[in-house]
């Protein structure tokens, strides 16, 4: 069985189509459609790596969610993969480089490509498990 990858994300085509290309690949996948439903399987499946999409119902609620996942001892070493569809110039793209970014281990803009994303959560478990990435 591959890694745990939990996905969270309110854009359920966006949440099938990652689903079908991480299973594909040998990934056991988990879902989520907000925050609150998020949290509540992280801390059940404990997984090994989260997605986490920036905006879902409020903007901010990626952001907080890493918060709480960070502010908790059993989860804090829980990789987070971070999908936004913020731009360079926006208010909310500064907050992310300024108060986030250092709390998840990569970030994607959206449209995300498979490619892309195969690749980066690639590198993001191997960077946890202590194996070079890309090996």
């Amino acid at each position: 069985m591959g890694a745990k990858i939990l996905i969270i994300d309110d854009d359920v085509d966006i949440v099938e189509g990652e689903k079908i290309l991480l299973e594909g690949n040998g990934y056991t996948v988990f879902t989520a459609f907000d925050g609150e439903e998020g949290l509540r399987k992280i801390r059940d499946e404990v997984p090994d790596l989260v997605i986490i999409d920036v905006i879902m119902a409020s903007p901010t609620e990626g952001f907080e969610l890493t918060r709480q996942i960070k502010r908790d001892e059993r989860l804090a070493s829980i990789p987070i993969l971070m999908v936004t569809s913020v731009r360079r110039d926006d208010e909310t793209r500064r907050h992310l480089v300024k108060g986030i970014l250092p709390h998840v281990e990569d970030y994607i803009e959206k449209p995300v490509r498979p490619e892309q994303i195969l690749q980066t959560v690639r590198s993001v478990l191997e960077r946890r498990e202590g194996k070079p990435a890309g090996k």
